[in-house]
């Protein structure tokens, strides 16, 4: 029998899949940032590529990936779960994120 101690819950596996995909997400964005500052400097090699411009994208980046999980948090009432299945916390529909599931909930016997 496998014991799930902080996957057990719900708040921890919220936490766990907004870090997760933030992450994911995040790398994906600055890769993009990358090769969209290196195309403007082969396009126009004598051009200076604004790094202000370029950093300051991840704050309301960053804002909106936030507000994806929030939305979903408040609007839908959303909640995490995990499930050993897949073993990965994955989104589900409940009404206490606080609400600790038992191994029996989850199907381990």
């Amino acid at each position: 029998l496998r014991h799930l101690m902080l996957f057990s819950s719900r708040l921890f596996c919220g936490v766990w899949i907004f870090v997760y995909e933030f992450v994911q997400r995040m790398s994906i964005y600055l890769i993009v940032l990358l090769s969209v500052s290196r195309t403007i400097a082969i396009v126009r090699p004598f051009a200076r590529v604004n790094q202000i411009v370029i950093l300051g994208s991840l704050v309301p980046y960053s804002i909106f990936l936030l507000s994806d999980h929030v939305i979903g948090l408040i609007f839908y009432n959303q909640n995490y779960y995990y499930f050993p299945s897949n073993s990965y916390p994955s989104k589900g529909f409940n009404s206490d994120p606080f609400e600790i599931v038992t191994d029996a909930q989850r199907g381990f016997m």
